[in-house]
């Protein structure tokens, strides 16, 4: 471990919370709080507008289906350089590379009712997933519609099986069960967003604000929220096709004008 400290580029900032519940437990409210207490987490949004996201993705990929390549220390420190803590999937399905690599940082299993929680998923990030323009969007706009369907198909399709019932939800139990196994107890705060300011900010050991507790993206604000995603992916596309249109019109254009000048030149 210390040789491995050693060749690591100095961080912007000290990472000092590893969040690692799944989605859909209260994470955007987590985060949303833990940005009201002066931190500055690595969320979903940062990986996906940051361009990050893929490389994530064949981190899964290498630790859970053996292809890729693993997502070592040195650039997880790069990746998230800029940020305090890291929350929300895929980050929070690296348990153990991120407690090998930021040991001194405290941890929250942010965690909701199993039943609850797939339900949740079914009616956001599963039924979101089902929309099938996101199918044209991954090739038309591969930055950002592109990696989230991969993204996608690596978790929950080839990780977590495919399935969107039961076997989820058992998947979702392991995963809690095992953190709980190798995260020592005085440091980890299991947590509900329901449990408000009071754990959080004595596990933390900062003051509790007086505002009240952010509640964000519940379930109709997910979708509000994905709708205006998708629409800026086809806006996106929109502009890439436009580009490729302008690309194909120079070329058929330089192409027409090359043909045309050698003809001259024969002719002369």
């Amino acid at each position: 471990m210390a040789d491995l400290q050693n060749v690591r580029e100095p961080r912007n900032r000290e990472m000092k919370i590893l969040i690692l519940g799944l989605a859909r437990t209260g994470t955007s409210s987590l985060t949303a709080a833990l940005q009201q207490l002066g931190y500055s987490p690595y969320d979903w949004p940062d990986r996906c507008m940051l361009g990050h996201l893929p490389r994530w993705t064949e981190g899964l990929q290498a630790k859970y289906l053996n292809r890729g390549r693993p997502l070592e220390a040195d650039e997880m420190d790069q990746l998230t350089s800029d940020f305090d803590a890291i929350i929300d999937t895929p980050c929070c399905l690296l348990v153990d590379e991120l407690i090998v690599t930021y040991p001194t940082a405290k941890i929250i299993l942010n965690y909701r009712d199993p039943h609850r929680w797939l339900k949740s998923m079914q009616d956001t990030v599963f039924a979101v997933a089902r929309w099938p323009s996101w199918r044209i969007l991954a090739y038309t706009d591969p930055r950002y519609a592109g990696a989230i369907v991969q993204h996608h198909i690596t978790l929950w399709d080839e990780i977590w099986g495919g399935d969107e019932g039961e076997r989820c939800r058992e998947m979702f139990v392991e995963h809690y069960n095992y953190v709980r196994k190798v995260v020592p107890p005085r440091q980890l705060l299991e947590y509900q967003v329901q449990d408000g300011w009071g754990p959080l900010c004595r596990f933390l050991e900062v003051e509790e604000p007086k505002e009240p507790f952010p509640v964000v993206h519940t379930g109709t604000q997910f979708m509000r929220t994905a709708v205006r995603g998708w629409w800026d992916c086809v806006g996106r596309s929109i502009r890439n096709a436009g580009a490729v249109a302008a690309c194909a019109w120079i070329l058929a254009y330089g192409l027409f004008w090359n043909l045309s000048h050698e003809s001259s030149c024969r002719v002369d």
